[in-house]
């Protein structure tokens, strides 16, 4: 069943930027573009603050969401298949632990 990929695009860095409210705007826009048009009503953006040598910092993330790709979903299922795969053989292997030090003699 096809899932949802979470795709996130690269923002400007807001210590760089000049403040002036225009600027701000218009490096927004370009960000909103960036989003494919079909996923742009969906798309969010996160702010986060922090401290660093006295000074604000503010990170911005923006993102949406969108069908995962065929070869997105042949990779998932690929991976999962292996990580399935190596689980069984770990708990097999552990079985065969438990046997040897349980059953010896069997």
């Amino acid at each position: 069943m096809p899932r949802t990929v979470k795709v996130s695009v690269p923002a400007f860095d807001v210590q760089y930027l000049s403040f002036r409210l225009n600027d701000f705007i218009e490096r927004l826009i370009v960000l909103r573009d960036s989003v494919p048009e079909t996923y742009r009503a969906g798309a969010e953006i996160c702010f986060e603050t922090g401290v660093f040598h006295d000074c604000v910092e503010l990170e911005m993330e923006v993102s949406y969401t969108r069908p995962e790709t065929a070869a997105e979903r042949a990779l998932r299922e690929s991976e999962e298949r292996q990580r399935a795969q190596l689980r069984e053989d770990q708990e097999r292997e552990a079985l065969r632990a438990l046997k040897a030090k349980y059953e010896p003699n069997q």
